[in-house]
């Protein structure tokens, strides 16, 4: 199509890709390295009636391996042409049988769930995390009238604590999982 529309181009070596899928539309049958070619005129995809398509099975080629070098052949099993699939030959799964293996076996999920003396130390963590926090943010305001307790501005010195009060009760919801709880509460 592309060589079609630069010989009806004249001079210009150039053509937009509009032009170009005009072209296709008009020319929707032609061969191709893999045989004949149809598209659809109203979209310009290939009409899947004229693909040509194989299932290949890779098996072990017992010819080419050796001690602890396994090699491996293409077997084409399957070939879909001209609108229909055609068995060339049988297909080898795994095990080395033709027969389809059953489905995955049940995955079996580790939660990694908190074992209790863990939920015991972050728990006690928190709880000294909270107390320093409230402890700190209560002696900077005892102190707020201390030369040394104004120049460090006793608003940023509360900020601070409350930052850290806010992450030491983080700690709470961490403890929580499937193993204390369920989706209903």
């Amino acid at each position: 199509a592309s060589c079609g529309l630069l010989e009806t181009s004249g001079n210009n070596h150039y053509f937009s890709g509009e032009e170009l899928f005009e072209a296709l539309r008009l020319n929707t049958t032609f061969r191709g390295a893999s045989g004949l070619i149809i598209l659809n005129p109203d979209t310009g995809t290939r009409e899947p009636r004229s693909a040509l398509f194989a299932l290949t099975n890779f098996v072990d080629d017992k010819d080419a391996s050796t001690q602890g070098n396994m090699q491996f052949k293409g077997v084409d099993t399957n070939l879909f042409q001209s609108g229909r699939w055609e068995a060339l030959d049988v297909y080898t799964f795994n095990d080395g049988t033709d027969r389809i293996p059953s489905d995955l076996p049940i995955l079996v999920v580790n939660p990694n769930y908190l074992d209790s003396n863990m939920k015991a130390v972050g728990s006690t963590l928190c709880g000294i995390v909270v107390a320093l926090s409230l402890g700190f943010s209560y002696w900077t305001y005892r102190n707020s009238k201390r030369g040394v307790v104004r120049s460090s501005q006793p608003i940023f010195l509360h900020v601070i604590s409350s930052g850290a009060l806010l992450m030491g009760l983080s700690i709470i919801p961490l403890t929580i999982d499937m193993g204390v709880t369920d989706q209903k509460g």
